[in-house]
């Protein structure tokens, strides 16, 4: 055994030395401080004082497996200079090519959470689960787990506006392991379902410029509607019992085609219009108009 005082230095370079507190031991090489590395009682701790300093771990034939940038205040993973807080570097082949994240235990059930990735701020509490974060992006198994059966659905989700903290939050989106795609709902039957608001709006579409755009919606009844802009009465309406009305708002086209209203369609009295020609019923012509009011 060798017993020492406070400290062990180095012949001829004094700022090199191992010091030794109750129940603490410091490492030092460089400086006057003892904060590069402290082992105490009840942990390890690198760089103590919070100084500019850099951490490294060497594996074999990686010399940046781990690396933490003390200037920048980053981790790197495969790199030595990591551009933003965390950034993993990797050749793109197998067992090297990505994070992973598992779920540990031997009997995943279909339905049960396999991982996620929550984004939330300290400003009110931090969640203790991803599924209550102020916007998440989650995995789920979509059938119980074995070697022959990996199904997954991919999840995404937000708080609504006024939502408090420590609460679930909203699912808004969902790939399902058959590729469907559900926005509001959770179990889409086609490539793509979309739950309609309380207004019976489902899907807009914008014009490059931004100024003009189309809505289309099922309502409650059941109804397929297009809106033109803005507009809340629809410009045209399939109704669910497949009648076409053309102009005629809110109401139920009365026949399988109904026409409505004057525009470059149709003539004050009643004419369909196309090209330079005017079509009227019991003319022969192939075209009729079945009803106006």
């Amino acid at each position: 055994d060798v017993e020492v005082g406070h400290s062990i230095f180095h012949s001829g370079d004094t700022n090199t030395r191992i010091h030794f507190g109750t129940d603490i031991i410091y490492f030092d090489a460089g400086s006057t401080d003892y904060d590069k590395l402290r082992i105490t009682s009840t942990g390890i701790v690198v760089n103590e004082d919070s100084q500019d300093y850099d951490f490294r771990l060497e594996s074999n034939g990686n010399q940046n497996m781990i690396f933490v940038d003390g200037g920048n205040s980053r981790i790197g993973i495969g790199t030595g200079t990591p551009l933003n807080k965390f950034q993993i570097n990797h050749p793109g082949q197998d067992g090297d090519n990505g994070l992973m994240i598992v779920r540990s235990d031997t009997s995943t059930g279909d339905g049960d959470l396999l991982g996620g990735i929550g984004f939330d701020s300290t400003d009110g509490n931090v969640p203790s689960s991803v599924l209550e974060a102020s916007a998440f992006i989650v995995a789920k198994a979509a059938e119980d787990h074995s070697t022959g059966d990996k199904g997954g659905d991919l999840i995404f989700g937000a708080s609504k506006v006024n939502e408090d903290d420590d609460t679930v939050s909203t699912e808004h989106m969902r790939i399902d392991a058959n590729g469907h795609v559900g926005i509001g709902v959770n179990d889409a039957v086609d490539p793509l379902q979309v739950l309609c608001d309380s207004d019976g709006h489902g899907l807009t579409l914008e014009e490059n410029s931004g100024g003009e755009t189309y809505t289309i919606g099922v309502d409650s009844a059941g109804d397929l509607n297009f809106y033109n802009s803005a507009a809340t009465t629809p410009s045209m309406k399939l109704d669910d019992g497949g009648d076409l009305g053309i102009g005629t708002g809110t109401s139920n086209p009365p026949y399988r085609l109904t026409v409505r209203g004057n525009n470059n369609a149709i003539s004050a009295s009643g004419y369909i219009r196309l090209g330079n020609d005017d079509f009227t019923p019991g003319s022969g012509t192939p075209l009729f108009i079945l009803n106006r009011r």
